[in-house]
């Protein structure tokens, strides 16, 4: 047999220490529980670290209003779960809430928005190489990629919009809370701004305009925009709208909308589709020249989006047994309908199909 080696013998002496130490600890734990404590140590840290929390997350209780339930969006529900728990845990629980309904959706609309920003600013030529604006190729394919991967990436965290245009139109077909429409912007804005700002840090010069001089085809920028943002809009409101809608392709198809958006407009100067795109460039170097045009045609484009969507193809019911519609015109009518402006039996059953829709909707 070989005589141990020096790394072996190393070895030896270091399982030896760790030994010595481990039986160290043991006899000093053994005098401690003698004398009580080690009970006591261990009463005050369970109070520090939340053991006693643990043991009964069991009786958390969860609630999601937005019908979508997962992980991401779920919210304690103080209401039922026990008094005592409530009342001991009642200020995380209460931020916990806090940061899911407002810091988490708005957070995620500020970091959406700097990536989507970043990257169109970094992508951008610049003085270096003039010769390399003159295709469409690269900024089609960049954007269509950018929406792709932002969108998936927050697909289950929120609904993630990081485009005023895509705000209007979520919070008119009710899909985003009312309470989040100016913050989401705001964020949006912001992301936008400082994303102009460390790019044209980095590249040594401003970049990311979409530049309109009075020789511009303002007329063509503005219906161009309008219509392609009207198409941005409609696929994206398609999938929003029908909660049975669950299409793994969904991402990269609202992503290849904006990448034939940028093809499509890039010989009048439009394809921009996000007002946000161009107001961090923009407030970068104080250039407001023509800017009105892409926050009035492209929000337009998505108002009239979500006119088409929810007076045409929405769904006339979200789930078979519910009253609740998207379809707009069919909502109104119902409502119309059980007001008693018809008589006679169906009026009858549209007055209680209106009684459950109001149970439904004050339940949500």
């Amino acid at each position: 047999m070989a005589p141990p080696t020096y790394r072996d013998a190393t070895r030896i002496q270091i399982e030896q220490k760790r030994q010595e130490k481990r039986n160290s600890r043991d006899i000093k734990s053994k005098k401690m529980l003698q004398t009580g404590a080690l009970a006591k140590m261990i009463q005050a840290t369970t109070g520090v670290i939340g053991m006693d929390f643990n043991e009964q997350y069991k009786d958390l209780a969860w609630t999601d209003k937005s019908g979508s339930f997962n992980r991401h969006n779920g919210l304690p529900d103080l209401d039922n779960m026990p008094l005592a728990f409530q009342l001991k845990y009642e200020n995380i629980f209460k931020y916990a809430q806090f940061f899911q309904k407002w810091i988490k959706p708005i957070l995620a609309e500020l970091i959406a928005t700097f990536m989507l920003v970043f990257w169109a600013c970094m992508l951008q030529p610049g003085s270096a190489d003039p010769e390399g604006a003159k295709s469409p190729l690269v900024f089609a394919l960049a954007a269509g990629i950018n929406l792709t991967i932002i969108i998936t990436m927050f697909w289950d965290i929120c609904i993630i919009q990081f485009n005023p245009c895509m705000t209007v139109a979520f919070v008119l077909a009710g899909v985003v809370p009312r309470r989040l429409l100016v913050p989401n912007i705001g964020a949006q804005l912001l992301g936008a701004y400082l994303a102009a700002l460390f790019a044209s840090l980095l590249r040594g010069e401003a970049l990311g305009m979409i530049p309109l001089t009075e020789d511009s085809n303002i007329n063509a920028v503005f219906w161009s925009e309008f219509f392609f943002t009207f198409m941005m809009a409609f696929v994206a409101l398609a999938a929003v709208l029908d909660p049975a809608y669950q299409h793994s392709l969904t991402p990269l198809v609202i992503g290849l909308t904006v990448t034939q958006g940028v093809f499509g407009g890039w010989y009048v100067g439009a394809g921009c589709m996000n007002p946000a795109r161009v107001f961090g460039p923009a407030a970068v170097i104080s250039d407001w020249n023509f800017h009105w045009i892409w926050w009035v045609s492209e929000i337009a484009g998505a108002i009239f989006a979500v006119f088409i969507e929810m007076m045409i193809f929405a769904p006339i019911m979200v789930e078979k047994g519910s009253t609740k519609s998207n379809l707009l015109w069919w909502r109104l009518a119902m409502w119309q309908m059980s007001d008693g402006q018809i008589t006679g039996k169906i009026n009858k059953h549209l007055s209680a199909w209106r009684a459950a829709v109001s149970t439904h909707e004050h339940n949500e």
